[in-house]
């Protein structure tokens, strides 16, 4: 029988409700300053060589670049994918 609340899903083995939180904390932290850095950022010309980030808008997820996988369609181009915000 599981010890969780109903309702909850039960914490993964060796995963701590203070680390859970601390996670948590961190990706707001890290989502406010993104939202922070993209009104700074706004309107402003991209120069060669700066990082961005490109958000398709009609699914709310970010344009993402895997530095350790190659295309499958061409393996001379690295893969390409859309993650979640």
């Amino acid at each position: 029988m599981s010890g969780a609340e109903p309702g909850k899903p039960e914490l993964p083995p060796g995963v701590s409700k203070t680390l859970l939180q601390q996670t948590k904390l961190a990706a707001e932290a890290e989502h406010a300053d993104n939202t922070s850095e993209q009104k700074r950022q706004q309107g402003k010309k991209v120069r060669y060589g700066e990082i961005v980030q490109l958000k398709h808008v009609l699914t709310n997820k970010y344009i993402h670049m895997c530095t350790s996988q190659t295309s499958q369609r061409d393996k001379n181009n690295m893969m390409v994918s859309l993650v979640p915000c």
